[in-house]
């Protein structure tokens, strides 16, 4: 870190020292800086340190490119420089919001296998119940392992999409996922002995370990099927991989690096990450026990207002071994009964509200798709493709849990079984010995009491611009065609400014009509006085440069003519300049126009289209963006 903290000071005083920055942010490649004043910083001696790929100027921040090893230069700049001053202009997001959207962003790219998975095994259940088929047949056994692989591995899915979030390699956060899920270190397999240790005997937070790591105890669980061990092992070992790094010489980091990540990273969770998430699950199922022993109605309502959280944390499997338990020992249970149903038709409710009152189709797919998911008892493709990131609906979710909680817990809902998913539930809460559907009744009416409630507060405040603003922060950014004519790839343009990416990705356009219409909502941040050139820069901070022609600049304007001024906004459509493709042809001119995401290693990546003729609004570039 030596060299990393000495590079960091002279960056800081460059930039006109601790007193001259407002804020620092960083994405994949640059810091980015707010200054007060950016005339005190020296940009021409920041570009000469030898950690330094450029420095640009755009969105109103001063950006170092650093490249790959950013956050490691983030860090250091962090501790130079301490806690900022306030600035009431800049959006600090609170612990849970990042918490939220940090899980959220590591299950986007998982929604539609979850949600496809899901929906074949409510559909295998169907069929069970239909008797197409028996559940000790051939086809039965396929189709669960369909439906069920995704959910018993889901780890190592997470463990992939985790590391890319935490600036890892992804199939190292992948093989993560994979050990915890290897079947020798999982709880059934270490219990086929006598405990070495058994950590707070005869307590709820009762601890068994069946072997040991370098002399240490691991304590026997199953990590299949969770969600919070993983992520924060690789997490963990995010950090871990990025300090070794640091203090590998770079010639032997290929391949120690990433070798004592794994092994580092493994010990520690099986000897703390995991036990230590084990433990805080049986700290809250305890504090449930007792408040179920006070009031049964508190309880249903505190239960069932934070099952959704439980599940967010992988919290909630804690409670089915006390459902197991229970149904066991006195034939039935009142634990898991209430969370266990209301949650995943309150769910359905607010998907069937937010189908209804969307207007956008993709979230009219996904609503729709994700209900389907939740009647059949599968609750998470709802959760992490929409509750989740629109926020509000999952708070409604939580107030129609904890009403028709509260209403098992008035009527004292039993469950007599344990099995069922979604609507296969309700026959469990039937009474085996008597015969007595009372209970199903009153299950009947609590859920549907949470679903009515769950309905009419999403259906109020749903609005599909929560759901652009959310769902789509993380997602992609569309720049359409702001000509008509033919498409060239950048490459092809005579220009090495243009053809070897000095001004971003993107492609080029042969036009075959003289007029440029905005291809995105934003500002005119440039507008060269021969309206030759022009520069947008839209909601997300992509800078957009349209350039009509090579060198079109010696023409001082003749044939140009522009309709928007510098600083001017404007709609994605919006005519910005017109030109005379004869008459710079004639002047001898290519008229070939390049179309590029100046800031392109700012997202993700650029994608330009495969069309070979564009009209202005088609689709032109698909922008990923990223942090």
């Amino acid at each position: 870190m030596k060299n990393y903290d000495e590079t960091a000071k002279k960056i800081v005083q460059l930039v006109g020292g601790k007193s001259n920055i407002k804020a620092l942010t960083h994405c994949a490649t640059r810091l980015r800086f707010v200054l007060f004043d950016e005339t005190k910083a020296y940009s021409d001696k920041i570009n000469e340190l030898p950690e330094v790929v450029a420095v640009t100027k755009g969105g109103g921040q001063f950006q170092v490119v650093i490249g790959t090893k950013v956050d490691i230069f983030y860090e250091a700049i962090e501790k130079q420089i301490g806690s900022l001053p306030e600035d009431e202009n800049i959006v600090r997001k609170s612990f849970f919001d990042r918490l939220f959207e940090t899980i959220s962003q590591i299950f986007q790219p998982v929604l539609g296998v979850l949600i496809a998975a899901g929906m074949i095994k409510g559909f295998n259940n169907l069929f069970i119940l239909l008797k197409f088929y028996g559940d000790t047949s051939g086809t039965y056994l396929i189709v669960n392992a369909c439906g069920d692989a995704m959910f018993m591995f889901l780890p190592v899915f997470l463990g992939y999409t985790s590391a890319k979030k935490f600036g890892m390699k992804p199939f190292v956060g992948a093989l993560i996922g994979a050990i915890l899920c290897y079947p020798s270190v999982q709880l059934s397999a270490l219990q086929s002995s006598e405990p070495i240790l058994t950590l707070l005997e005869g307590t709820a937070y009762e601890m068994k370990a069946y072997t040991s790591l370098l002399g240490l105890p691991i304590i026997a669980q199953n990590y299949t099927s969770t969600v919070i061990p993983v992520i924060a092992a690789v997490y963990f070992g995010s950090k871990v991989h990025k300090f070794l790094d640091s203090i590998i010489p770079e010639v032997l980091r290929f391949s120690l690096s990433t070798t004592f990540t794994i092994v580092i990273t493994m010990f520690c969770s099986f000897l703390a990450i995991g036990p230590a998430i084990n433990l805080l699950s049986n700290l809250i199922i305890e504090g449930l026990l007792f408040i179920y022993n006070i009031s049964p109605v508190i309880y249903g309502a505190v239960v069932c207002g934070v099952i959704l959280v439980l599940i967010i944390f992988g919290l909630h499997f804690g409670l089915i071994a006390f459902c197991i338990s229970n149904v066991a020992t006195y034939g039935y249970d009142y634990l898991i009964s209430a969370p266990g149903i209301i949650n995943v038709f309150t769910a359905f409710a607010a998907m069937i509200a937010i189908f209804i009152k969307s207007k956008d189709s993709k979230m009219k797919e996904l609503s729709i798709s994700s209900a389907v998911s939740a009647f059949f008892g599968l609750t998470e493709p709802a959760l992490y493709s929409v509750l989740l990131p629109l926020k509000k609906p999952f708070i409604y979710c939580c107030i129609g849990n904890a009403i028709g909680g509260a209403l098992f817990g008035l009527f004292r809902v039993k469950k007599f079984a344990f099995g069922g998913w979604g609507i296969f539930q309700f026959p469990t809460f039937v009474d085996p010995t008597s015969g007595d559907v009372s209970n199903m009744l009153w299950a009947i009416v609590g859920v549907v009491a949470g679903m009515i409630i769950t309905f009419i507060l999403t259906y109020i405040g749903y609005k599909d611009e929560a759901f652009t603003t959310s769902i789509n922060e993380h997602s992609v950014k569309i720049v359409t065609s702001p000509m008509k004519g033919k498409l060239v790839p950048l490459e092809k343009v005579e220009d090495d400014a243009f053809s070897k990416g000095g001004l971003g990705n993107g492609i080029a356009i042969i036009p075959t009509l003289g007029e440029v219409y905005s291809p995105i909502d934003g500002k005119v941040t440039s507008l060269f006085p021969t309206n030759h050139a022009i520069g947008i820069t839209g909601d997300d901070n992509e800078e957009i440069l349209i350039h009509i022609g090579i060198d079109t600049c010696k023409l001082n304007g003749q044939y140009f003519k522009a309709f928007v001024k510098q600083g001017d906004k404007v709609t994605k459509g919006q005519l910005l300049i017109k030109f005379d493709i004869e008459n710079i042809r004639k002047a001898g001119y290519d008229i070939i126009s390049p179309v590029t995401i100046t800031n392109s290693k700012q997202f993700l990546d650029v994608v330009e289209t495969n069309l070979k003729n564009v009209n202005v609004n088609d689709t032109l570039i698909t922008i990923l963006k990223g942090a």
